[in-house]
This record gives structure tokens, C-alpha cells and sequence, in this order.
């Protein structure tokens, strides 16, 4: 497999297992918060729609660049 399809592959896991890997510990994420269940289900709903529309947005602005470049501006965010 090439190692950019795994990298992708990769990432897309961990993205996956963000969205869903919360929802184990909803009840007490909401009851720390201080909001309903419903509500921060919501939010994990909103968070997965952000991710939805996002990533293509984000590969079309990036495309122009180089890899290195994008990666390391990303990594300057976090």
C-alpha cells in the first residue's frame, strides 16, 4: 500500500474515532457542561457536519501549495 493512502487512510480513522469515540462518554461530557444529553449530541452532530464540509474546502485552498508547506502552517494552528 502506498504511504500516502495510508496516511489517509490513517487520518481518516482518527477522525472517526473523535466523532464516535465521544459518544461512550456523552453523559457525563453534558453533565460536566451543564447541558442536556440531546444538546451535546448535538454538538458532536455539528462537530461531524463541520468535518463534512470542511475537508473538501480545505484540500481545494490547499491544493496550490505544497505539501510541506500546508502541513507545517497546520501544525502551527494546533
Amino acid at each position: 500500500m502506498k504511504k500516502t493512502i495510508f496516511s489517509l487512510a490513517l487520518g481518516t480513522f482518527g477522525l472517526g474515532m473523535a466523532e464516535f469515540g465521544i459518544m461512550g462518554v456523552l453523559p457525563d461530557m453534558a453533565h460536566d457542561v451543564g447541558m442536556s444529553i440531546p444538546a451535546a449530541g448535538n454538538m458532536i452532530a455539528w462537530y461531524a457536519f463541520g468535518v463534512v464540509i470542511g475537508a473538501p474546502i480545505m484540500a481545494l485552498l490547499s491544493s496550490r501549495f505544497s505539501l510541506k508547506s500546508v502541513m507545517l502552517f497546520l501544525a502551527a494552528l494546533c
